[in-house]
């Protein structure tokens, strides 16, 4: 629908009214599917990539938008027909503004290699004014990168009454002495309780967390059915956790003289400190293991990157080594990965998920190498997403806009915006 609109303003040159009204409900729809984190655009497969990037035809050569698409593939792209669509109406500048905006909001959100070499042709082919006015974007988008950490372009999205990642019952919990459970997360605001995690045996063993309001609530589950549940205060940092990604890592450990005891960080940092007894961990075999599911919560609703259980209690300075706001920035999760997936002995992870390994069947790999493949409930899904630097690597990076300084017909203003840009890409 979105590309249908863009047809509409295209082909209708003599109705500007028309052609506002069709630009805006196009933006509408766009900026729906992003709201709901979902791409405008389907990745394009790797065979229809390397077509559109070796295709040789000129922007200028098509007369009509059909021909256009059919000579230029990766006008297909919402991107692309953006791009020629700037070119159409280049002459209004209203409409040019209305599809800069568009185009900057859908790049900032995901950007393809097709898409980066889309503006790239553009801005070569453009007029002084619009040339100008596409550095502006690409500038903008290359800033707005640096603030979108890349570790969290690969997220779960989970909404729904069915959200959440199931593990298999078989799955081998080597949680006699303690174990560690860590992710980034990002909360709804709208879902007051939710749930983190749940891993019980069949007998009802186990343990659980959740979020009910602005307190984590922890419990442990032992023989016939008693349980006991410590809430933990969030302290404010609940509302927070709306907008802002909060890493959660728990500790639970076991003592053989002292109370066991349960430790939460929020951000590499130490929030609580208290005791939690400790499940019969040899009951625990053969039940539920879910992340963002519990038998007595609502699914989690949010976005969570990296949910991942460790058969160890983590040090303080280990948890604050794996947050991913930890400065300097560490690889020791990533080294730890390595490390268990080449070892005999992979006690040491449970499981660790990551979006970037799941199949479109609803199956995400274990990239502990623990062999625990996940199950995405029907209201979880895996988003991945490219910056435009990332997306420019295949063509040389953000260096590849010097090429433009040789160009007699760029002002001196633009070369200045250039070098900006590239500073830009550099950076990220």
């Amino acid at each position: 629908m979105v590309r249908l609109m863009i047809d509409i303003v295209a082909e209708a040159k003599d109705d500007i009214l028309m052609q506002k009204r069709a630009l805006e409900v196009a933006g509408q729809l766009a900026r729906r599917k992003l709201a709901l984190l979902q791409p405008v655009d389907s990745a394009p497969s790797a065979a229809a990539a390397a077509t559109q990037l070796s295709h040789k035809a000129e922007l200028s050569a098509p007369q009509t938008f059909t021909s256009m698409i059919t000579a230029f593939p990766q006008v297909e792209r919402v991107v692309g027909r953006l791009l020629y669509l700037a070119l159409k109406t280049q002459a209004d500048p209203t409409l040019v503004e209305s599809v800069l905006s568009l185009l900057t909001e859908l790049l900032v959100f995901d950007a393809r290699t097709v898409d980066a070499f889309s503006l790239w042709r553009t801005i070569q082919t453009a007029g002084p004014e619009l040339r100008h006015q596409l550095l502006e974007v690409t500038q903008t988008v290359l800033e707005g990168d640096a603030e979108v950490d890349l570790y969290r372009r690969h997220v779960f999205v989970m909404r729904g009454q069915h959200a959440g990642i199931i593990a298999p019952s078989s799955t081998a919990l080597p949680l006699k002495k303690g174990y560690t459970f860590c992710a980034s997360i990002l909360v709804d605001a709208t879902t007051p309780a939710m749930a983190m995690y749940s891993f019980r045996g069949e007998n009802g063993h186990g343990v659980s967390a959740a979020i009910d309001g602005d307190s984590l609530v922890l419990a442990s589950f032992t023989s016939h059915g008693s349980f006991i549940n410590l809430p933990v205060p969030l302290n404010g940092r609940r509302i927070a956790m709306h907008q802002t990604w909060t890493h959660v890592a728990i500790v639970h450990a076991k003592k053989m003289v002292f109370k066991d005891k349960i430790l939460v960080y929020l951000d590499g940092q130490l929030h609580f400190a208290g005791n939690l007894p400790y499940p019969d961990a040899l009951q625990m075999a053969g039940g539920h293991n879910c992340v963002g599911a519990t038998p007595q919560f609502p699914s989690f609703q949010g976005q969570m990157v990296d949910p991942t259980l460790l058969g160890t209690a983590l040090s303080d300075a280990e948890v604050a080594a794996v947050a991913p706001c930890s400065h300097p920035p560490t690889a020791i999760m990533q080294q730890w990965l390595w490390e268990n997936g080449s070892a005999a002995d992979k006690s040491k992870f449970v499981f660790a998920y990551d979006a970037r390994v799941c199949t479109r069947e609803s199956i995400c790999d274990d990239v502990s190498g623990h062999s625990a493949n996940g199950w995405l409930e029907p209201g979880t899904r895996s988003l991945c997403r490219s910056s435009l630097a990332a997306a420019l690597g295949p063509l040389g990076g953000a260096a590849t806009y010097l090429l433009l300084l040789f160009d007699p017909t760029v002002s001196p203003q633009d070369a200045v915006r250039v070098l900006r840009l590239v500073a830009s890409g550099l950076v990220v």
